[in-house]
């Protein structure tokens, strides 16, 4: 299985108090599929936070402003689902990826990599 790389959005929510929100959902008319999703108790203060880590993001790295772009153009596409006390926020279309996935992805490629594969150290 290829390591799937994180979406600019969720970099971005893992640097706000919202990082250990973050799951895999599957909302209504994703028909199974999952994507990136994070429980909120105001929508406004998870608006707040995205802003001031895309505000740092732009000024840590240079290509802060593209990666800001993208996570923009995903919360276009933001859904909702009420939760009771909280609500979920999700974004049909961004993988959500688990840290423990993308190291499992990359021990499964050790000695059952393909010949020519670059994953191995010889």
């Amino acid at each position: 299985m290829a390591t799937t790389e994180k979406h600019a959005l969720q970099l971005l929510l893992e640097n706000t108090d919202y990082a250990d929100r973050l799951r895999s959902y599957s909302g209504r008319g994703m028909y199974g599929k999952s994507c990136l999703g994070v429980t909120v108790s105001s929508m406004g203060d998870l608006i707040a936070d995205l802003l001031g880590a895309a505000v740092d993001s732009t000024q840590d790295e240079p290509d802060g402003e593209m990666s800001v772009a993208d996570a923009a153009e995903a919360v276009r596409g933001m859904r909702t689902d009420n939760m009771g006390h909280d609500t979920i926020a999700y974004f049909p279309g961004v993988p959500y990826v688990d840290d423990e996935e993308s190291e499992e992805d990359l021990d499964d490629q050790g000695d059952d990599a393909p010949p020519g594969s670059d994953h191995r150290l010889d």
